[in-house]
């Protein structure tokens, strides 16, 4: 189970696809899943987090990324790299901001 929020399950399987579960009304969606595009790269790791926008009364399904990017091929040195994204249910549109290194700039 990657979330909940006000009844709503968003479920992982062994495929790598994301589903929204609503048991109450027995319906479920797939969601998109957005590749990770910066290889070669080592995945610290992602979390996930389902919430409820109440201002927009709509759903955001939000992963956060950390991994380590390999600077150049000739290098053992890997810098530290930060993405969120936002799936919006509403709109059904993902998002991505691209974090900073190690002190967290652009």
């Amino acid at each position: 189970m990657l979330g909940y929020c006000n009844g709503l399950l968003a479920l992982y399987n062994d495929k790598k696809e994301i589903s929204l579960l609503n048991p109450l009304m027995r319906k479920s969606q797939m969601l998109p899943i957005t590749e990770i595009e910066s290889p070669p790269y080592l995945v610290l790791f992602i979390v996930y987090g389902l919430g409820h926008d109440p201002i927009f009364d709509d759903y955001k399904l939000v992963r956060m990324v950390q991994l380590y990017v390999k600077d150049d091929d000739d290098s053992f040195d890997y810098e530290v790299k930060s993405f969120v994204g936002a799936f919006d249910l509403g709109t059904e549109e993902y998002c991505v901001k691209h974090g900073g290194g190690d002190d967290g700039d652009e």
